[in-house]
Formats: C-alpha cells, sequence, structure tokens
C-alpha cells in the first residue's frame, strides 16, 4: 500500500512560481501526483507541457485560471482539464493560499519536465 501525506514533503519553488511538492516519486509511473500551493497575491508564470495532459484538482482557496484564450474562476473542489500543448497559468487573487494537486499522464514528465515550456 502506497500512502502519503503532503506534510510529509518539504516544499519547494518550481519553475511556474508555486511551492511544489512531488508526491509520487516513482520514474517508470506514467502519471505524475504533485501538491502546489500559490501565496496569496501570487501568479504562476504562464507555461504548457508538450506532451501531457494535465488535472489540476483544487483543494482549498480560489482563483483564476487561464487556459489558452478562455479565463474561468476557479474554487475548492473544482478538477480543470489542460490538455497538452496548452498554455495555462493561475492567478490567486484572494488573502489565502490556493491548494490543488496537479496530475499529469506522461512518464517523462518526471524527467526534468522535458516537455515544460515557459511562454516568452
Amino acid at each position: 500500500m502506497f500512502v502519503k501525506n503532503k506534510n510529509d514533503f518539504q516544499l519547494k519553488v518550481a519553475e511556474t512560481g508555486c511551492l511544489t511538492a512531488r508526491m509520487i516519486e516513482n520514474i517508470e509511473s506514467d502519471y505524475s501526483v504533485m501538491y502546489n500551493r500559490l501565496d496569496a497575491g501570487k501568479s504562476s508564470i504562464e507555461h504548457s507541457h508538450d506532451d501531457c495532459d494535465e488535472l489540476y484538482y483544487i483543494i482549498d482557496g480560489s482563483g483564476t485560471l487561464q487556459l489558452g484564450n478562455e479565463q474561468r474562476r476557479i474554487s475548492s473542489g473544482d478538477l480543470v482539464v489542460i490538455p497538452k500543448g496548452a498554455f495555462h497559468f493561475l492567478t490567486n487573487e484572494g488573502d489565502t493560499p490556493v491548494e490543488f494537486l496537479t496530475i499529469g499522464f506522461s512518464g517523462d514528465l518526471y524527467n526534468g519536465w522535458k516537455w515544460f515550456h515557459i511562454k516568452k
């Protein structure tokens, strides 16, 4: 049985600007699960994953997600599907952190975020 708690991990600043902890560490896996926290008043960096679909599950808080040309308010309990190649970023306009899981579907996501691109 595999059980981990978000409190077992040290949060690190990711390339996106979020505080992140990788919860699944099996490199052979075809998916990844990461816990993320975006502090109040912050935005992640606009980015995409060329060969990886991604899910955001919002645990707590609320914010605005930009996905391509579409913008939508998201909050606790929402699940967002982000297709591979789609540029996206999250903004927290609130007073409390947004906590969310990202679930990526590609084993190569672990290998240095090979298909991770920051929009310039």
